[in-house]
């Protein structure tokens, strides 16, 4: 399916995970697919290492006719919701972000990916970043709160505030392509490491620049 063309030292920095030149990749990409980064600095790997997770940011692929090229569909702190291109996320940051394919061999047959990445485009971009959802997010790992606070069940509970990037993702596979990818947990507290476990998506590769550092 795809040509490893990788420089060996890229390879061996991946630890045994499927690198895959974006110039490759970009053929195989389809719209709602999910895009996992993993940690390169201390917030990232704190974010990880709660979620139980490798992964500490989530995004949805989504494919742009006019550049003939694929943008992500993201929020973040200090920014908010907002697009930027792929190509560039893969030049900032090789080998750190995970593709997984979304609803693979159509194994949720009611699963639309253009109404979920429809939504996304609407719904994410332009909107602030879920701070105090980050920080209601955060608390219930500290065990006194826990015992007290938990996390709701209820997708249909009014969110305490704007989504962070996992809740994007799952309530645009929930609301707008209309497979919840995390049954039995709110979208609003969906991190990382729960798309990453979830049966609605599938680890194809790890996005790299090609051998000669090129994209």
């Amino acid at each position: 399916m795809f040509s490893w063309r990788v420089a060996d030292e890229r390879v061996s920095e991946l630890n045994g995970l499927k690198p895959i030149p974006y110039t490759e990749a970009r053929q195989w990409i389809r719209n709602a697919d999910l895009l996992l980064w993993r940690p390169s600095t201390l917030l990232g790997r704190m974010i990880a290492g709660l979620g139980r997770s490798v992964h500490c940011h989530a995004a949805k692929a989504h494919w742009v006719p006019s550049i003939c090229d694929w943008e992500i569909v993201e929020t973040i702190e200090g920014t908010g919701g907002r697009t930027r291109p792929l190509r560039q996320c893969v030049e900032e940051a090789p080998g750190l972000i995970d593709w997984y394919a979304t609803n693979p061999g159509n194994r949720f047959s009611e699963f639309c990916r253009n109404d979920s990445i429809d939504w996304s485009v609407d719904n994410v971009p332009g909107r602030p970043y879920g701070r105090r959802s980050f920080l209601a997010m955060t608390a219930t790992y500290i065990p006194i709160v826990r015992v007290f606070w938990r996390r709701s069940h209820d997708d249909l509970a009014p969110l305490a505030g704007n989504p962070v990037c996992s809740s994007a993702c799952a309530m645009a596979d929930r609301v707008g392509g209309g497979v919840d990818p995390v049954p039995g947990l709110a979208d609003a507290w969906v991190e990382p490491g729960d798309l990453e476990r979830s049966h609605l998506y599938q680890y194809r590769g790890t996005l790299v620049l090609d051998a000669e550092g090129k994209l």
